[in-house]
């Protein structure tokens, strides 16, 4: 049986702290990025705090700025960095009202066809905003590091486009979207932040994050608050101590495809998401001893009509998958675990708790768990042609009431019964 105690405690954490880096999200916008005063003084030439409104190459790093780095004031803008830095002073600014404050690079009021490229924007306390309405603008080749807060916001805007850039040491979250449509994340780097690497908050939609590396961080990717129609593809995240991918809050039809996730403390969490997709991931050694997390390779929690197909779970401290009612209000319902293969080093390869409701349990292989090969807890869920082999316990442990299929075949489990409810030829 799955350790619930482990995973609940690591849950609540999660929950209490995405929920406090929201609220910092929520200051930071409030007071900072409300619009430019225009009688401000600018300096002559490119300097700390120059409105810019035409394109421009920096000739030589902006050190110590008091303040802002650059800001951008009309469409069709490309700051080329060119390799040089803007750099801030490090110092937590108190932002006046109605002023952006302590950002690298802002487009507060929202410019069109936006470029931002070659070089590395530091310790400001945001590194790049972009404001509600944008379209087109790109960041390109940028290193983003030692931000106090966050690397990049991007609020309410359409086909932005983040690519080769770099997010480090970042004092909360490196890449936060918000209201986003048709955004394309690839290629990116994010290390040793101290929130999730990657926030998808207040409905992203049709957006593709991609091919981006995520390690040691707190957290990986979080895509929740309806976010719809959106892939998550080819994406690494390793040696993470929370969870390396998080869906829910009523996300829906997202896509979860060929992501390796290795030596996070949980591995994908689908906390009430609908119609979603989880298909040819990688998830290995979930739980490392130095992290408290449960150590699971994927959880549907309320999840609905969920469909987790030819993925791989193994080596985790906790079960490879769980379909359960923990936090979400209401059961997981019509999900389908289908051609996984699962194991587990010292629970149940896969687990469905007793409030699941029309699950079902196809052609997956669940092998050498340290406790049952699959453990099925909830009456009407279906069990069809599944292998489980060289568990610690039963091969296949179903309660009265779940549906046989046929099919499923058990054999060198650690309990002579092979399998319990249901039939199990023990043919190899």
């Amino acid at each position: 049986m799955p350790s619930f105690s482990r995973v609940l405690s690591l849950k609540d954490r999660r929950t209490f702290a995405l929920r406090s880096r929201v609220a910092v999200v929520v200051v930071v916008l409030g007071a900072a990025f409300a619009g430019a005063d225009p009688a401000t003084a600018k300096p002559p030439g490119l300097g700390c705090g120059e409105t810019i409104t035409a394109s421009k190459t920096l000739q030589a790093d902006l050190t110590n700025c008091p303040n802002q780095g650059i800001v951008i004031g009309a469409d069709n803008v490309t700051l080329n960095l060119n390799g040089h830095s803007i750099d801030g002073d490090a110092v937590d600014a108190e932002c006046p009202q109605a002023e952006p404050c302590d950002i690298g690079v802002a487009n507060p009021d929202g410019h069109d066809g936006i470029r931002i490229t070659g070089g590395t924007i530091r310790e400001f306390g945001l590194g790049v905003f972009v404001g509600a309405g944008a379209e087109r603008n790109r960041v390109h080749n940028v290193s983003l590091t030692a931000n106090t807060y966050f690397g990049a916001i991007f609020d309410g805007t359409t086909d932005s486009v983040i690519t080769h850039s770099s997010f480090t040491d970042t004092g909360i979250s490196g890449l936060l979207l918000f209201d986003a449509t048709r955004a394309r994340i690839s290629h990116n780097a994010f290390s040793d932040l101290h929130g999730y690497a990657i926030v998808l908050r207040n409905g992203v939609f049709d957006s593709q994050i991609s091919h981006n590396a995520i390690n040691s961080s707190d957290h990986g990717i979080v895509l929740d608050d309806g976010g719809a129609r959106n892939r998550i593809d080819h994406n690494t995240v390793s040696n993470s101590n929370g969870s390396a991918i998080d869906t829910g809050g009523g996300a829906r039809e997202n896509r979860f495809e060929h992501n390796r996730l290795i030596d996070n403390g949980d591995g994908l969490v689908s906390a009430g998401a609908l119609d979603t997709v989880f298909r040819h991931n990688i998830v290995t050694g979930s739980g490392a001893p130095e992290t408290e997390a449960g150590g699971f390779g994927i959880i549907l929690d309320g999840a609905v009509r969920n469909t987790v197909e030819k993925n791989v779970f193994t080596g985790g401290r906790g079960p490879a998958m769980l379909v359960v009612q923990w936090e979400s209000p209401t059961p997981p319902t019509d999900n389908a675990l289908l051609r996984n293969t699962a194991n587990s080093k010292f629970d149940d390869g896969i687990f469905v708790d007793a409030p699941a409701i029309g699950t079902r349990v196809e052609r997956n292989v669940a092998y050498r768990s340290g406790g049952d090969g699959i453990d099925i807890d909830a009456a009407g869920t279906t069990v069809q042609r599944n292998l489980a082999f060289g568990n610690a316990e039963l091969g296949i442990e179903a309660v009265a009431g779940v549906i046989d299929a046929g099919g499923n075949r058990a054999f060198g489990n650690g309990d002579r019964a092979q399998c319990l409810n249901v039939v199990c030829s023990r043919s190899r």
